[in-house]
């Protein structure tokens, strides 16, 4: 006996990419050049040296359309977060570190724990369709504010 279709599931027209399939595909093309570079996989592959920490937490997310429109979304919903010191703070905070210090050497490493326990702890923010980590969705407000096109 053969298996048949899923007759739960709903038919998608051939060629079409569903929302899923687009963010699943996305999220495995980064990861895996992330993991060719050797570097996180939502980590910029952009050095960023001596930076500011401001824009070093704004490059850590690739500039695309859709961190920018996460981070659009997060700033429609949090004015307060338009001005880069506040974020900053927010940013510190969720980090453990401090807004006014050196960078860290391992901020890549503390941002993408701080991603990781936001979802371990089902704290999430909803976006414009977006689901996000708060954590992940500042650092794409301020790959917004840092990067302006």
């Amino acid at each position: 006996m053969t298996a048949g279709p899923d007759r739960g599931a709903a038919a998608q027209p051939a060629g079409l990419l569903g929302r899923r399939g687009f963010v699943g595909g996305s999220l495995a093309a980064v990861t895996a050049t992330a993991f060719a570079a050797g570097t996180r996989p939502w980590t910029s592959l952009v050095a960023v040296g001596d930076a500011p920490l401001a824009e070093q937490l704004g490059a850590l997310l690739r500039d695309t359309p859709g961190v920018r429109a996460v981070g659009e979304a997060y700033l429609v919903s949090h004015e307060e977060h338009r001005d880069v010191p506040r974020l900053l703070a927010a940013l510190a905070a969720d980090l453990g570190i401090q807004p006014d210090g050196a960078p860290p050497a391992d901020l890549g490493a503390r941002a993408w724990e701080a991603v990781q326990a936001d979802l371990l702890a089902r704290r999430t923010v909803r976006l414009d369709g977006w689901v996000a980590s708060p954590t992940e969705a500042r650092l794409a407000a301020m790959t917004l504010l840092v990067h302006p096109s």
